[in-house]
């Protein structure tokens, strides 16, 4: 008697299957969305991460905030660059603006945002590479198991 049911798939091919794993770039969240700057540094991230392969769902709040962070670093950048990075204070002493000091919290802020998504070179030479797509565990599944 013949073995019922369709022909099971290959344990290899089963395991790199990820019905989680969206296609296309993802929507913005509405904090995103409102600020245009905010807005292209999100599609950028994404873009770049489903290129490394790396991007997850998961990883939405954090790609956001780091689009936020973008958005705010680049307006007091802008502050700064027109002259408004030092004053004097009362007492006759040279200080930082807010605007300054918030520019170099958001720099480090940011620097740890783009670490953390493997974002620059020297990180991503540091991650472990991805796994091979399921097109590469089909290939070598053929190669290993045909004629």
């Amino acid at each position: 008697m013949g073995r019922r049911g369709p022909k099971r798939k290959p344990r290899l091919l089963e395991l790199d299957q990820d019905p989680d794993q969206e296609q296309g770039v993802p929507q913005p969240p509405p904090e995103v969305a409102g600020a245009p700057h905010a807005l292209e540094v999100w599609n950028q991230t994404v873009a770049a991460m489903q290129h490394m392969g790396t991007w997850s769902p998961a990883d939405s709040a954090t790609v956001a905030r780091y689009a936020v962070l973008h958005e705010m670093h680049r307006r007091y950048a802008a502050e700064c660059l027109a002259g408004g990075d030092v004053m004097e204070t009362k007492t006759g002493y040279r200080s930082p603006t807010p605007a300054a000091t918030m520019f170099v919290k958001l720099s480090a802020s940011l620097l740890a945002t783009e670490k953390a998504l493997g974002l620059p070179a020297g990180v991503r030479k540091e991650m472990p590479a991805p796994t091979g797509s399921m097109t590469d565990s089909l290939n070598r599944w053929l190669r290993d198991n045909t004629d």
